[in-house]
């Protein structure tokens, strides 16, 4: 498979993955439930995934394969940034809110790996 194909790909598993990320951390929160260690891992999991979409994205750059609109870029910096900044910005806590605060997020980085998509 092609270093495209892949990215392609990996496009479709990020969406579908952070999606079920968000729906987790929704649950979590209608269950009155924080963070588990198991979440947490999720959500490196996906952080893991973004970052090597990413890296494949750079890659066809410098290829000279850029996508038809740049605000696919933006789309992909957005969505690698998101959940680190929910981290940063709850401080690491691990509570009830912070589930709420990381499955709203994980629903908008599928979102925007959706828009990415429709926009390489």
């Amino acid at each position: 498979m092609s270093i495209i194909g892949i990215h392609s790909w990996l496009s479709d598993v990020v969406v579908l993955y952070a999606a079920l990320m968000g729906l987790w951390g929704l649950l979590n929160f209608a269950q009155r439930q924080g963070i588990s260690e198991g979440y947490w891992w999720g959500l490196v999991i996906g952080e893991l995934l973004i970052l090597t979409q990413g890296s494949l994205g750079g890659l066809l750059w410098f290829q000279g394969r850029q996508p038809e609109q740049g605000i696919h870029l933006f789309y992909g910096v957005v969505a690698a940034v998101g959940i680190p900044a929910i981290y940063v910005g709850t401080r690491g806590r691990e509570g009830r809110k912070e589930s709420l605060a990381y499955g709203v997020a994980a629903l908008v980085v599928a979102l925007l790996a959706w828009q990415a998509v429709a926009s390489a």
